[in-house]
């Protein structure tokens, strides 16, 4: 049976067709602060570990985070990013992962050098294959443990993670799943198709902006709906968000605008530094409890402070 949770958070936050565009933006942040400075003050944030270079198929490159208490064989999470590749709003989740004794390996679906053209973005059938591929590569690393393995994705890397097919084994990619504002209703509608490839059920939660215009409300609710009937499936609406609210601001101001995952044009996205921890704070209760297996349903965890 398809398991399925909502929330909308926090309560207080206004709604605004263009959030991006007005000052109250940086209002809503404050109160989403107070809304949840509980949360962060009991979960404080480590940091970083050291990393090193990460060599997958295809010439993929990335980066390997060990968490520093130095666990055995600890669980892991594939990050995989959006668009324009790596950035910075990998930091805070892979601090509070590793903070949790959970390895992370980071990794982009195309290469971004800094001073030459990018490569051409995969398409979703190869990019969805590439990161099968990479956590096949990752389960090989005697350092983690191969039968505890997590996606995490932002935008395209998302719709990457939700796709990602099993092994040829007949056995799950991911042992859990955490979709950052993929693009709700064309990825329902790839997962929704009767040739969809579907993957091995595991444990998904969907967190989108709800005044992201590429992930509407309603849209990620026909998304979770699409996983079908045997998977348990949470969806977070972060009321008055945007797209990639967890994108550190960059130039003075904190609205950029992002490629729209999958789609020509772009999403309007304003930085809130409160919401991305949050967000990243409860990413990594949402592995813990998938992959260490701490006792709690990871469905089930307590999200909505009202």
């Amino acid at each position: 049976m398809n398991t399925q949770a909502s929330h909308v958070l926090p309560p207080a936050l206004a709604q605004e067709e263009a959030p991006s565009a007005h000052p109250t933006s940086w209002l809503r942040c404050a109160i989403a602060a107070c809304a949840v400075s509980v949360v962060l003050t009991l979960s404080p944030l480590a940091q970083t570990a050291s990393s090193e270079v990460f060599h997958g198929p295809d010439g993929v490159t990335g980066l390997l985070y060990l968490p520093m208490e130095g666990t055995p064989a600890p669980p892991a999470v594939l990050i995989v990013h959006d668009t324009l590749g790596l950035d910075r709003r990998s930091r805070s989740y892979i601090a509070r992962l590793n903070a949790a004794g959970i390895a992370v390996l980071e990794v982009e679906l195309r290469a971004n050098p800094l001073d030459g053209a990018p490569e051409p973005l995969p398409g979703e059938s190869e990019a969805a294959e590439l990161v099968t591929r990479t956590v096949a590569v990752l389960t090989r690393d005697p350092r983690v443990n191969p039968t505890r393995i997590g996606g995490l994705g932002f935008g395209i890397g998302a719709r990457a993670v939700a796709l990602a097919p099993a092994w040829d084994d007949g056995h799950r990619s991911f042992a859990a799943r955490l979709l950052l504002y993929p693009g709700c209703a064309s990825l329902a509608e790839l997962l929704s198709a009767p040739q969809a490839s579907r993957a091995t059920p595991s444990p998904v939660l969907i967190l989108h902006g709800g005044d992201d215009p590429a992930n509407p409300p309603t849209a990620c609710g026909a998304l979770a709906a699409a996983f079908g009937p045997t998977e348990s499936v949470r969806r977070i609406s972060y009321e008055g968000a945007t797209y990639a609210w967890d994108l550190p601001q960059s130039g003075g101001s904190p609205a950029t605008a992002q490629p729209w995952p999958r789609e020509s044009g772009t999403v309007p996205a304003h930085s809130c530094p409160e919401l991305a921890e949050l967000s990243a704070a409860q990413a990594a209760e949402f592995f813990a409890a998938a992959l260490h297996g701490t006792g709690r349903d990871a469905e089930m965890m307590p999200v909505s402070f009202r």
